[in-house]
């Protein structure tokens, strides 16, 4: 995906559409004026985007390195099998509208 497609793409990403909408729920009583909100909004975003991006791209090779074996990447493809069917199973027997004899 090329930069500018990627830049697009946010336009129809519904993650980052429920990111601004909280962001700006969650500021909204913090200025009567919509411009000093927007702007709180602009510094907070334009202040946390960097060291996400630096914590993203440092972790994901410290993964990419110690998953990079295959017998590695095979335990941790079968964990991540094993928790997300935990996960499933325990939405199953928790949730009251799908629990047996619930």
């Amino acid at each position: 995906m090329r930069l500018h497609e990627a830049m697009l793409f946010q336009w129809v990403n519904p993650k980052a559409w429920v990111m601004v909408l909280a962001a700006a729920g969650a500021h909204a009583g913090l200025a009567p004026d919509h411009l000093v909100r927007t702007a709180i909004v602009v510094a907070v975003f334009a202040a946390a985007t960097p060291v996400a991006c630096a914590l993203w791209v440092g972790l994901g090779e410290a993964l990419h390195r110690l998953l990079s074996g295959p017998r590695a990447g095979h335990i941790f493809s079968l964990l991540m099998a094993v928790l997300l069917t935990a996960t499933a199973v325990s939405i199953f027997f928790t949730s009251p509208e799908i629990a047996p004899g619930g």
